[in-house]
């Protein structure tokens, strides 16, 4: 059974990266923030926004970040901690254990 905090958002403690990635993607899909846009598209976090289309792509990324954020184990945030946007974190996400899994298949 797929462990979830108690906010329902997949939960990843390091192993099955594939199998969480796809739950979370899913899960940022259905806030219907676009927050998934954040991931797959990036953001400059460093860029401050002037329009509201801008505005509203920050608010979609810290809620993105908040929600992925919430879905690592304590252990596991403190590995992309130093990250900048959503974007930031799943690359990271995926250097650290989807390389690992592909390994693991060899």
């Amino acid at each position: 059974m797929e462990e979830k905090n108690p906010n329902g958002i997949p939960r990843f403690d390091g192993s099955n990266f594939e199998y969480w990635s796809n739950r979370m993607e899913t899960y940022l899909k259905a806030l219907g923030a676009d927050g998934w846009f954040s991931v797959a598209l990036g953001y400059n976090a460093l860029k401050k926004p002037k329009s509201a289309a801008q505005k509203e792509a920050k608010r979609n990324n810290k809620l993105a970040i908040d929600t992925i954020l919430d879905g690592l184990t304590d252990s596991l945030k403190s590995k992309v901690g130093s990250c900048a946007s959503t974007k930031d974190i799943w690359d990271k996400l995926q250097e650290l254990y989807a390389r690992e899994e592909a390994k693991e298949g060899e």
